[in-house]
């Protein structure tokens, strides 16, 4: 996450999510995995917030929210954790870098941090880890490392990564990173894909919260109209 992003369209439909997650009685962590700034237009895609007759509907609070951030410029993620839009959550808020040694304790810390939760949200700014950046080296802040899944699914929880779509199939993308994604969680979970025009979120439901994710989808559903479209995929 940078906070030049912060308010985009993928942020509403991000924090919408999490709110649908909240709402139906789940605990949740959000560890940002915050990376400088880097000079790029991306995070420009707040044109929604000029459209309310459009866009408000779906979660009136929170498009409030982020369209006085985007008016004042106060584009950062310290805005939504003061707003009171996610009561009781946790945030892990420390930036994130390349280095080896300092990166295995970022996630040691922030697993620490964020305990007592139900769902962990992790939000890198591409999302799970490519062949072409191994761990480590330049660029691997951008990506969260299936070593960093398994340590966090290692605590019984659920656990939701930001994605961002590659320029392949998005189903078989979808299909593939779930499929990927259960290998790396315990026995029992629920790899569920969530569709977004410029984002997938890939949420791995543990079996003990089998009934608020089937409650949440159902809250999505209602609140979203298509703009989020939830799949389901059993981990084997």
């Amino acid at each position: 996450m940078k906070n030049q992003y912060f308010g985009d369209i993928n942020d509403y439909r991000k924090y919408g999510l999490l709110r649908c997650f909240l709402d139906t009685g789940m605990r949740i962590g959000v560890c940002w995995m915050l990376t400088p700034p880097d000079g790029r237009p991306d995070g420009n895609k707040i044109m929604y917030l000029s459209r309310p007759d459009e866009w408000r509907r779906r979660d009136p609070q929170l498009f409030d929210v982020l369209q006085t951030a985007a008016a004042r410029k106060q584009r950062h993620v310290s805005g939504l954790e003061r707003s009171g839009l996610l009561p009781a959550a946790k945030f892990y808020s420390e930036p994130l870098c390349d280095d080896t040694h300092r990166r295995v304790a970022y996630f040691n810390t922030a697993l620490k941090a964020l305990e007592d939760t139900d769902l962990l949200f992790f939000d890198p700014d591409t999302g799970l880890e490519v062949s072409s950046v191994p761990y480590g080296q330049s660029g691997s802040s951008r990506y969260l490392y299936w070593r960093e899944v398994e340590e966090a699914g290692r605590r019984g929880g659920s656990l939701v990564v930001f994605q961002h779509w590659k320029r392949e199939n998005r189903v078989s993308m979808a299909a593939r990173l779930s499929a990927d994604f259960a290998r790396h969680m315990p026995p029992g979970t629920v790899v569920i894909p969530i569709f977004t025009d410029f984002v997938l979120f890939l949420c791995a439901c543990a079996p003990k919260h089998a009934e608020r994710f089937e409650e949440t989808l159902g809250l999505v559903a209602l609140r979203w109209d298509g703009e989020l479209l939830a799949y389901q995929i059993e981990a084997t």
